[in-house]
């Protein structure tokens, strides 16, 4: 019964920490925004089309995903009219560093 308790639990911090993402994200103007978490990565996709050219706005992104993410890896995927066209990998080893 506490397992049960428990991957509730995480469930439910990891909706919050999507939506925390995707919130930011959509706050700094990105489009098309999808989040999947799982225990050791968060995956973001998302389509800039506010700032000029498709790379321009990664640092922003970047900095709000981080910003909302409890901890572990964090890999996005920049779309550019619904094809991926980067990916970008930050693992939590390289926050250490």
């Amino acid at each position: 019964m506490k397992r049960i308790y428990i991957v509730a639990f995480l469930m439910l911090l990891c909706t919050m920490a999507d939506a925390q993402i995707m919130a930011k994200l959509k706050e700094i103007g990105m489009e098309n925004i999808r989040c999947v978490q799982t225990p050791e990565t968060t995956t973001v996709a998302f389509e800039n089309n506010v700032y000029r050219g498709t790379y321009t706005g990664i640092g922003k992104a970047v900095t709000a995903c981080l910003d909302g993410i409890p901890g572990g890896n964090l890999q996005m995927v920049v779309l550019e009219n619904r094809i991926p066209r980067f990916c970008l990998l930050y693992t939590s080893d390289a926050a250490d560093e």
